[in-house]
């Protein structure tokens, strides 16, 4: 995001994330090039993200318009 005199560049960070199975608190732990995975130590059980397509008829018009206008002021 662009503001007056300085550009905010944010990342998505989980702060807190539990194992479904026994609740406990899960592990940051890499899963290869760029890329993080969150670990049960008391389960072994492993959590990725998984990035998802959005169906068309879910996404606004005005929503279209903002991803057109960021990427031609990028």
């Amino acid at each position: 995001m662009k503001f007056d005199g300085f550009e905010l560049h944010a990342t998505p960070h989980i702060d807190r994330a539990y194992c479904k199975d026994c609740g406990n608190g899960l592990i940051e732990v890499s899963n290869g090039l760029l890329s993080t995975a969150l670990y049960c130590p008391d389960c072994e059980n492993v959590y990725t993200l998984k990035l998802i397509k959005v169906p068309s008829k879910k996404i606004s018009a005005e929503y279209i318009k903002q991803c057109k206008k960021e990427i031609m002021e990028k």
